[in-house]
């Protein structure tokens, strides 16, 4: 990436240069897939090449294990989704906890909140950073029935607490641009 952010709202601030193993997409968000670093997985889970950027991995969803997608992202509040590649065995209560509160999905309906990247997410929730690293973690209930389905979290900047630094521009055309090495 080249450090230029665009995003629709005028209102977020986000600094990527510390963000190399993390992606961006052209609408502001910043996501890591599972084939990234930044993911992490407890427990026995396939992998295929059927989810985007052509992997995913699949655990049964009772048998305790987790997918963990960790950012470092500035202090500011921050919208969270989630895509996952549909599947009719997928989990009807997946379990996301994001930064302290549990958000149940149901993984065998697409996700369809809004469209970015190519693909579909579905938004999970907002959550308060104060600058330090933040976890997503997908897991499964006891007795839960289906697969966990983990794929890729798309964070979005909603508001930030940080003010620009010299080698940022913020212009009133809701471009936040950063100049790496100024």
């Amino acid at each position: 990436s080249d450090g230029t952010l665009t995003t629709t709202q005028s209102i977020a601030v986000i600094v990527l240069n510390a963000l190399e193993a993390v992606g961006t997409d052209t609408y502001g968000g910043i996501y890591i897939d599972d084939g990234s670093a930044g993911f992490a997985t407890t427990g026995t889970w396939t992998q295929t090449g059927n989810g985007w950027q052509s992997d995913v991995r699949t655990a049964p969803a009772a048998s305790g294990s987790t997918a963990t997608w960790t950012f470092t992202v500035p202090a500011g509040v921050y919208n969270v989704s989630a895509h996952w590649r549909t599947q009719n065995d997928g989990a009807t209560n997946a379990q996301f906890n994001v930064a302290g509160t549990t958000v149940s999905v149901n993984q065998s309906i697409a996700p369809n909140d809004f469209y970015s990247s190519g693909i579909n997410w579905k938004r999970l929730a907002n959550f308060t950073s104060t600058g330090t690293a933040v976890n997503i973690t997908l897991s499964g209930l006891v007795g839960a029935v289906g697969n966990l389905v983990a794929d890729a979290i798309r964070l979005e900047g909603v508001t930030s607490t940080l003010a620009p630094e010299s080698n940022e521009t913020i212009s009133t055309a809701s471009t936040i641009t950063f100049v790496p090495g100024v």
